[in-house]
């Protein structure tokens, strides 16, 4: 598919949204309601253009209309159950069409061989339960993750003592790739950089957080290898690779769409499964906030996302019209003495500032901060600079701030 003429593309999307939409009116009762209430049915949809007729769905009307959201079908529908890694604390469980996750699997080996990646080769994978599962012992489970040569290790606890173990296992099992949560490679990078040590790691694959720019230079610093930057979300079925600097090439299975346009361009992130017919994840809000590029820059046949800013939580939206984000400020904070940060929004006009300091952190560093903070957010914004002694992990194993030490 990634050799097909956009046209021809568009057209394939095209003719899979219809099959889902005529799917899940006539075998979901909640969407089917959705429809009639709009006085809509299947006719009314002939290309995703017309995507817009429906409402978006989101985390809570699917948990309080679970029953009524599964198709009658679900029987002869091939499929596994799922859930989110809840790291909003707030899990979601879901079902997915084995012809989404399918495509997924696929869409991921065919971009991690951009850089040399062969199905089979060793990889690492840093993360939890949401990168891998940890609970499952079936002779099938063990199988699948021998033939994928995945070795799971927990990036919750990224100490000296665990990082210098996963540097043996690098070197015992020759492991030539690295995958899992941007901010646990950058802990083992840092600790390859301050320690000269040396690995031959040919390609690493961050994702479920922000690779911030701190972070790609220290892993690239580490390993001298090409870093693939990853999106993606299990509840909506997309996955995005960053192919090219600032260009995400969005796999074909799924629709994107931004919704609230800010003046930066960037939006609030609607997903359509073009696959899943065990459940309607039909513009799904996932919660993120990304800029939807138009057609191609890069010589991509689907649509690119070129800047993915985070949770929409997360990403500040003040009165006065900027926008602020907690990846943004990591040229900032590198040269200080601040071990790690987090920002958040108080209200229109005032942004919490949380940082834990290191032993040499200075009333200098608080005014650089302070006066950097109010150059990106107006004078009229209200900074609240609070000192933490450290910050607590997610229960799914995501850091919810960045580090920087």
């Amino acid at each position: 598919m990634n050799c097909w003429s956009v046209d021809k593309i568009q057209q394939w999307q095209n003719e899979r949204f219809k099959e889902l939409i005529a799917h899940f009116y006539e075998n979901s009762s909640y969407f089917r309601q959705v429809l009639e209430e709009k006085d809509l049915t299947p006719a009314d949809f002939t290309t995703l253009v017309d995507i817009n007729k429906l409402p978006a769905i989101n985390k809570d009307i699917i948990q309080k209309n679970y029953d009524r959201i599964v198709p009658v079908n679900i029987r002869q529908i091939r499929h596994k159950y799922a859930s989110t890694g809840g790291s909003t604390g707030n899990p979601l469980r879901f079902l997915i069409d084995y012809n989404s996750w399918s495509y997924t699997t696929a869409i991921k080996i065919y971009f991690w061989q951009k850089i040399g990646y062969l199905y089979g080769d060793r990889y690492i994978a840093l993360g939890s339960s949401s990168l891998f599962q940890t609970n499952k012992k079936s002779q099938k489970h063990t199988l699948y993750f021998f033939l994928k040569s995945g070795i799971p290790l927990n990036g919750m606890n990224m100490s000296d003592e665990k990082i210098i173990e996963y540097i043996e296992i690098l070197r015992s099992k020759k492991v030539r790739y690295i995958y899992g949560y941007a901010s646990a490679i950058y802990l083992l990078a840092r600790f390859v950089n301050k320690n000269n040590i040396k690995l031959d790691i040919r390609g690493c694959f961050p994702t479920s957080e922000i690779l911030a720019d701190i972070y790609r230079i220290e892993i690239e610093k580490a390993f001298n290898c090409p870093v693939l930057d990853g999106y993606g979300a299990r509840d909506g079925g997309i996955t995005a690779w960053e192919i090219h600097r600032g260009c995400f090439h969005v796999a074909h299975n799924s629709y994107a769409e931004t919704i609230q346009i800010s003046t930066e361009n960037s939006g609030q992130l609607l997903v359509t499964d073009l696959l899943n017919k065990a459940f309607p994840f039909i513009r799904y809000e996932i919660g993120d906030e990304t800029v939807l590029a138009n057609q191609s820059s890069c010589s991509y046949n689907g649509q690119i996302l070129t800047r993915i800013l985070g949770r929409v939580s997360n990403v500040i939206r003040l009165e006065n019209g900027r926008v602020i984000t907690g990846p943004g400020f990591t040229i900032l904070f590198k040269d200080l003495n601040v071990i790690a940060y987090r920002t958040s929004q108080i209200n229109g006009k005032k942004i919490k500032l949380e940082i834990q300091p290191s032993d040499k952190y200075s009333k200098e560093e608080e005014k650089i901060i302070l006066d950097t903070f109010h150059k990106h957010a107006g004078d009229d914004c209200e900074i609240e600079l609070v000192y933490v002694d450290t910050f607590k992990i997610s229960s799914s194993g995501k850091r919810m701030f960045f580090i920087n030490a």
